[in-house]
């Protein structure tokens, strides 16, 4: 008993234990903080003090245990000594299978270009970047304030601090944008510096005198480009998918595949009449019919444009005979259900139009691999069979038997299928609800439309998220450039 009492009076009291962790706690702090006002006053300018306190400024450690606590200590150790302009990139393989045990968030997030479409893009493959709800929209001036750890979302063919030739373009951002930039592309322009630069030609030091193609630095794209180590082909029509939920249910649910009313025959939706065999096509498609084609945008056949010039649409002359309303040609009609401009979403606008057609005229502006747009969703989604036209890779997305191919080279057998289908109801309905819209079903959903962890696994999501290495840090891991 007396030795168990004398124990017990040689042990500290609690409270005077808590005080000296507390006072030890203060020490430590003290300490820290006495040698950042050391550095400070040292005046540190060297490029590796700079990147140091970039780092220390967005490293967000949450109570991690003291291993990880040394991991994020030598890791930012080792971006500091790394002199270069970009953060030191650990190979690509030990990015995918080891992720950093620090999150490194960016520091601020640039928009330039169509920026909701890329914005949301973006959102959706790093979901947890979404709570930058504010994004500052990027200028010449404004790049120059840009870190290593800023990212900027590109939505192809939009503004960017100017138009046409005064736009910012991908040459400038490699050299003048110190971060990330995601090139979102839904045109069938604006990929060449990947189609040029394949993946086995990345920079590398040449010979003297000898020029060495490159990827643009620092420069991701996600569109048409076939897959490099800085690219990914998606095509547009998946990533508008992605976004509009009720698509989904539409291509994927096979028992609810829609129908349209059938109030109209055909329904032809283009701006940009230069695009010839389009205009042809309206000509040839209501001659070989036998009916006039609904018009819902500016373009309506060659015939309509010989024999009527477009009147400017801020004309307020209603007295000639230019007004397309009022003398029409025989080949084509003003849709009764026409898109309805600046009013809600383009996408229901024109969906909403396409319900009330048995066959939707959508043939792509330019025939190239890896450009698929929307156009041919939208025609499934209203519940029209399309009559397209583009790149043959479509056949391996969407069911061969659910649309009409119209080969502009040679139209007669498409021309030869809607008439029958047109004469022939029943095979019509066929082909409208029997056959499935995707080729190969859930195949089909996880090779091209995954960009959704509920889609497919979100194959296509962690292939590009793998391809940028942006998993759980504020940098790309490629090789080093």
């Amino acid at each position: 008993m007396m030795a168990s009492t004398t124990g017990e009076a040689t042990k500290m009291p609690r409270p005077r234990r808590r005080r000296l962790v507390d006072m030890a706690l203060w020490f430590g702090a003290s300490v820290t903080c006495l040698a950042s006002v050391w550095n400070l006053a040292r005046g540190a300018t060297s490029t590796s003090e700079r990147r140091r306190r970039r780092m220390s400024s967005v490293v967000w450690q949450e109570s991690q245990p003291l291993e990880q606590r040394n991991l994020v200590d030598n890791i930012v150790k080792t971006i500091q000594d790394n002199d270069g302009d970009d953060l030191l990139r650990p190979s690509r393989s030990a990015c995918v299978l080891q992720p950093w045990p620090v999150v490194v968030v960016p520091s601020h997030i640039y928009t330039c270009g169509y920026q909701p479409f890329a914005v949301l893009a973006f959102q959706q493959l790093y979901p947890e970047f979404a709570n930058f709800t504010k994004t500052i929209p990027l200028t010449r001036q404004n790049a120059n304030a840009s870190t290593p750890t800023d990212i900027l979302v590109v939505g192809v063919g939009g503004f960017c601090d100017g138009w046409g030739a005064h736009k910012l373009q991908v040459d400038w951002f490699a050299h003048h944008f110190r971060g990330i930039v995601f090139h979102f592309n839904g045109e069938s322009f604006g990929g060449e510096p990947w189609e040029e630069a394949p993946a086995e030609r990345v920079q590398t030091t040449a010979s003297p005198g000898v020029p060495v193609a490159t990827l643009p630095r620092r420069n991701y794209h996600i569109g048409y480009a076939a897959d490099s180590s800085q690219s990914v082909r998606v095509y547009f029509a998946s990533l508008v998918v992605a976004q509009t939920p009720h698509f989904q249910t539409a291509l994927f649910m096979e028992n609810k595949k829609p129908r349209n009313t059938g109030q109209g025959f055909m329904i032809y939706t283009a701006s940009n009449c230069a695009v010839t065999y389009r205009e042809q096509a309206v000509d040839w498609i209501a001659s070989r019919v036998g009916k006039p084609i609904h018009y819902g945008g500016t373009c309506r056949g060659l015939l309509a444009h010989q024999q009527q010039p477009k009147q400017h649409p801020k004309s307020n002359n209603t007295n000639n005979n230019t007004n397309t309303t009022r003398v029409l040609p025989s080949n084509t009609v003003p849709s009764p259900w026409p898109p309805k401009r600046g009013h809600g979403h383009w996408l229901g606008n024109a969906e909403s139009s396409y319900q009330h057609y048995r066959f939707c005229l959508v043939l792509e502006n330019k025939k190239k691999d890896g450009y698929i747009t929307e156009k041919i969703v939208l025609a499934f989604v209203a519940g029209c069979i399309p009559v397209y036209y583009g790149t043959e890779e479509i056949f391996h997305v969407f069911n061969p038997n659910a649309f009409i191919y119209y080969n502009v080279s040679n139209p007669r057998l498409a021309l030869d299928a809607i008439a029958a289908l047109e004469a022939n109801h029943t095979a019509y309905h066929l082909m409208l609800i029997q056959e499935p819209i995707l080729a190969q079903g859930n195949q089909t959903m996880e090779q091209y439309f995954s960009l959704l962890d509920g889609i497919g696994h979100g194959t296509l999501k962690h292939r590009i998220r793998q391809t940028v290495c942006l998993d759980q840090n504020g940098s790309d891991h490629g090789d080093a450039t």
